[in-house]
């Protein structure tokens, strides 16, 4: 368990400490805190930390460790960093340390941090990522970011604070109809999908709504990855991601077309795929 709170006064050094953790470079050639943060490319991202535009969020574990970090800085362009976009769009970084690994807290982190973002009058972040660095690319881009350049070897990215919380909102109605109480429930699952739902299972075999209902559906215990979201139209979206399977040990690709019905989103196709391991 860990709680989100905001970054203290006398919290610099961490801030500090993550901001060096999320500098992708291979460890090796990595040179010490003290050296690469301090350099002239580094020393606008926290010096005089606290200004306006500054913003730091902390995860702390139930012992009460720091355990990971999400900032933002606005930056002018005389002073633009890797990811800037213009003078009224933050920065954003992100770092969790490894005892915080593996528990959801980078994507716990940044909803906190888009949120933080939006209530503070700001209507976009951006980002500069590695592409090497898989795992984060594909994190910023289940949150709604884009890319929209290259400075250097990263990858500029950039998210729209109302397009970021309409993917979150798809995103939790997709990992609803996955969890064992709604489908054993013909009337939650029922109120997901769409009267004209068709699904084709990973065996190929094709389902509607009524069969899945009366049929039944696995109670296997799955968590999505990968998540991504595209508009087919103003009533209409596409969700791509990946299922891990615990219960039977395998992964799925999966896709969704959601529609807007009756004043609210609904599950009008799913298919899945068998993914080779």
């Amino acid at each position: 368990m860990f709680e989100i709170r905001t970054l203290q006064a006398d919290e610099h050094s961490f801030l500090l400490e993550m901001l060096y953790e999320s500098i992708f470079i291979d460890e090796s050639k990595k040179p010490p805190l003290n050296e690469l943060l301090y350099s002239s490319d580094m020393l606008k991202y926290h010096t005089n930390w606290g200004r306006a535009g500054d913003r730091a969020l902390l995860a702390v574990n139930s012992e009460g460790e720091r355990i990971g970090a999400v900032w933002f800085r606005l930056l002018q362009e005389a002073e633009r960093g890797y990811g800037y976009v213009d003078d009224y769009t933050p920065e954003l970084g992100l770092a969790v340390n490894k005892a915080g690994r593996g528990q959801g807290m980078g994507r716990s982190l940044m909803l906190a941090i888009l949120k933080q973002a939006k209530e503070d009058g700001y209507h976009r972040l951006s980002l500069s990522v590695d592409p090497s660095n898989s795992e984060a690319v594909n994190l910023y881009k289940s949150l709604g970011f884009v890319e929209v350049g290259i400075e250097g070897t990263s990858i500029t990215m950039v998210t729209e604070l109302d397009e970021s919380e309409f993917i979150q909102q798809i995103r939790e109605l997709e990992e609803s109809h996955l969890r064992p109480d709604v489908r054993v429930s013909s009337e939650k699952l029922g109120f997901i999908l769409a009267d004209d739902f068709v699904e084709i299972g990973s065996s190929g075999r094709m389902y509607n709504k009524k069969e899945c209902l009366t049929d039944g559906v696995f109670l296997d215990e799955m968590s999505i990855h990968e998540f991504n979201l595209r508009r087919l139209s103003v009533n209409a979206v596409l969700t791509t991601y990946r299922i891990d399977n615990k219960t039977k040990n395998s992964q799925t690709l999966r896709s969704s077309i959601w529609k807007h019905i009756d004043g609210r989103w609904q599950l009008y196709f799913h298919q899945g795929t068998v993914k080779n391991t």
